[in-house]
């Protein structure tokens, strides 16, 4: 299966009320809006994005990825873009991936970024082959800190003034689960 890898198209993937659509160049305005919201990148230690060129160069450097597994999130019947999840790391020899994910502050507190989350982590287990898959969020991040653990990461520790952001350290908490630890809940589920 991993061997296949690098030539599988991103699939399209389905959750009871997401659609999880290949991210494409077109889908830069629909995450200019929601990534321009102040709260968006309050703790998160993303990257700000100012213009549709920013975005696009994001877009741009995650397609020419190989794989590049990383979707925008549609509300199911309404198809709007309610924001973005996937595999922003793969390190196809280790066998693991790290997770990003980020929703329009609007749609928070719906449990739309723990669904799209919980989908892209199946894939990653079902269908890529990997055996471990990691999150990152910055400490003061506790809205993001729930997603990932929701989704049955386990806390591994701290990275200290692991990145910069806004030209200050930040620490960083990092979580993983495994695939044996994402088989046994699934079948306590």
């Amino acid at each position: 299966m991993m061997e296949d890898l690098n030539f599988l198209p991103t699939p399209t993937l389905e959750t009871k009320r997401l659609i999880l659509r290949p991210l494409a160049m077109s889908d830069a305005e629909a995450i200019l809006h929601y990534s321009q919201k102040p709260i968006f990148y309050q703790a998160m230690g993303r990257q700000t994005y100012s213009s549709a060129s920013d975005i696009e160069e994001f877009i741009a450097n995650i397609l020419k990825k190989e794989p590049s597994f990383y979707w925008v999130v549609i509300l199911r019947g309404k198809n709007c873009v309610i924001g973005d999840c996937g595999f922003c790391q793969f390190h196809k020899d280790a066998r693991r991936a790290e997770i990003c994910y980020a929703v329009d502050p609007v749609c928070w507190n719906h449990g739309y970024a723990t669904e799209a989350a919980g989908r892209v982590i199946q894939f990653g287990f079902e269908e890529a082959g990997l055996d471990r898959i990691q999150a990152i969020c910055s400490t003061g991040n506790s809205v993001s800190e729930r997603v990932i653990q929701k989704s049955g990461m386990q806390f591994e520790g701290v990275l200290r003034h692991y990145i910069r952001h806004e030209d200050k350290p930040l620490d960083i908490k990092m979580y993983s689960i495994l695939k044996q630890e994402w088989l046994e809940r699934q079948t306590a589920l």
